[in-house]
């Protein structure tokens, strides 16, 4: 008889006995993954107080930073005689420079001469915004001029001073713009109004981390990236759920892969259904007693395994293969009990059924598998019939085609099986 590989509901009978495997796997992997999020994100919120300086030196070069190079210009007095009285040019000199900032001729020559490298550093800052969740993909943009411009800046604070800044991905690059734009101001605005005087004084380049629009940067808390960010408590409660959600993915992916194994490989027989290639009936089936536990889980399992008719005592499972055997055979007969389950257990069956059978002129013998006991052997000549007694997850496949198969090899009838559960 052809035998399917997969059988789907036997597959589902198997997960259902092993629910309380798949619940404690589930549980402990849902602990373990948030508590692996959570914990290091705690260790980071609650140490962000203590950095030091030097650990705010070492952060690491793949992070997101932007750097801002900034220079302050200080215009000297420029005083011009109109009539009697003397104007001091320099607001009408920073004006100027408020103007012309993005004049062709100012910063034309630094966008043809550095645009593709600007915007190299800033994809390269995109990519890294997107894998520490600063922005997300949807959020991600193509670099365009208008982009270049905006990380120039020009503020005039007072009459005399001027603060030029340049911020990019890159710190060299941020230097060398901020250099060039201010020697073409500086070139321009004298070509407009004449020679004037001016100090420069140039500032330390700033660190800068872009704005999270996702709720809270990622950051690993073992590199020093952490001292850059404070993560919300939001965002810690977050990701330690979404740690969760992967555990509990996670088990119940174990446990159908357990489930899918013991299935496929195991050698023991795990359903009635496993007998059916052998073409006997099963004659009864002994259930011990209910199984404890999830009431509603061994109910299920009962209906696809369709346990209704078993019996849940030896002596009722007795009478039933006693009505069988008398209906089946004529007096005299020797009815063998064999299998690989414990000797008491056949000797309880065998004087049950001998009891039941007293009046019917029949009796029934017992022996233990008959592979391993010479005895049992010597007993099978003797008998007429055998009924073979197999129990669920003890007794073997392997063994049990063997015992058949030797059975039928000194031509004596097997009327059937007997199934423990």
């Amino acid at each position: 008889m052809s035998q399917t590989f997969f059988d789907l509901r036997e597959f589902i009978i198997i997960v259902l006995k092993k629910l309380k495997m798949t619940i404690g796997i589930t549980l402990t992997l849902t602990v373990v993954m948030a508590l692996y999020r959570f914990i290091p994100l705690m260790i980071q919120y609650i140490n962000y107080d203590n950095i030091t300086a030097e650990q705010m030196m070492n952060a690491d070069v793949d992070f997101p930073y932007y750097y801002q190079a900034r220079r302050t210009l200080y215009i000297e007095p420029v005083y011009e005689a109109i009539g009697q009285t003397y104007i001091d040019k320099s607001k009408q000199i920073l004006e100027t420079y408020g103007a012309v900032q993005f004049n062709d001729e100012v910063i034309g020559p630094i966008v043809d001469e550095y645009y593709i490298d600007m915007a190299a550093y800033y994809n390269e800052n995109q990519d890294a915004q997107l894998e520490y969740h600063y922005i997300t993909s949807a959020q991600k943009k193509n670099f365009l001029t208008e982009n270049f411009y905006e990380a120039f800046t020009i503020s005039l604070p007072s009459d005399h001073i001027i603060n030029l800044s340049v911020k990019t991905p890159n710190e060299e690059l941020s230097n060398t713009l901020l250099e060039a734009w201010e020697r073409n101001l500086n070139k321009y605005v004298e070509g407009v109004l004449g020679k004037y005087d001016y100090k420069i004084t140039v500032g330390q380049v700033g660190k800068t981390v872009p704005q999270s629009f996702t709720g809270g940067a990622e950051i690993s808390p073992s590199s020093t990236q952490s001292i850059k960010h404070r993560n919300s408590m939001s965002f810690i409660a977050a990701r330690t759920i979404k740690g969760g959600i992967w555990g509990i993915g996670v088990g119940i992916l174990i446990s159908i892969v357990i489930s899918f194994f013991t299935y496929a490989l195991s050698t023991k027989i795990e359903y009635e259904s496993d007998l059916s290639p052998f073409s006997f009936p099963v004659i009864a089936s002994i259930r011990r007693e209910k199984k404890k536990g999830l009431g509603f889980i061994n109910r299920m399992v009962d209906k696809l395994e369709g346990n209704a008719a078993d019996c849940y005592s030896l002596e009722t499972a007795a009478n039933i293969t006693a009505e069988y055997v008398n209906a089946s055979q004529g007096p005299n007969s020797i009815v063998l009990l064999t299998g690989d389950i414990c000797n008491i257990e056949l000797e309880s069956l065998c004087d049950l059924l001998n009891k039941l059978s007293a009046g019917e002129k029949m009796s029934f013998i017992c022996g233990t598998d008959i592979l391993t006991n010479a005895g049992t052997f010597k007993k099978t000549k003797d008998a007429d019939k055998v009924i073979v007694v197999s129990q669920i997850g003890v007794s073997y496949k392997e063994s049990i085609k063997k015992s058949v198969d030797l059975i039928r090899s000194i031509d004596k009838q097997i009327l059937g099986f007997v199934l423990i559960k």
